[in-house]
């Protein structure tokens, strides 16, 4: 409602006024009264995408989950494949330290 249109309000009271005595009246036809589907045009909204996003979203999240199954094998292979290379390379490294302490201190305590 715009500031300045202070009569707004008392014509749409005034209307509702007379559709209230319309429906009340016993001899009123109430098929001559149009439908708001019949007056008010479906809006259509701004974005044509709008109604495809859900849809849009959807598939999206099917072809990830889809290419997440697919890849889950090999993504654990090498998973596997690095942790035994690492293992491995602590192995090797704790085993000098043990080797060095040994050759440092022939004498343990």
């Amino acid at each position: 409602m715009e500031p300045d249109d202070n009569s707004r309000p008392a014509d749409l009271l005034a209307e509702l006024t007379g559709l209230h005595d319309m429906l009340a009246d016993p001899a009123c036809d109430l098929g001559a009264i149009p439908l708001l589907q019949d007056v008010v045009a479906p809006a259509t909204p701004a974005d044509p995408l709008h109604s495809l996003r859900p849809l849009l979203m959807q598939q999206a999240e099917s072809l990830l989950q889809e290419i997440i199954r697919d890849f889950t094998p090999q993504i654990t292979a090498e998973l596997e494949k690095r942790l035994h290379q690492h293992l491995q390379q602590l192995i090797r490294e704790q085993e000098q330290l043990h080797l060095s302490q040994s050759q440092d201190n022939p004498f343990p305590p």
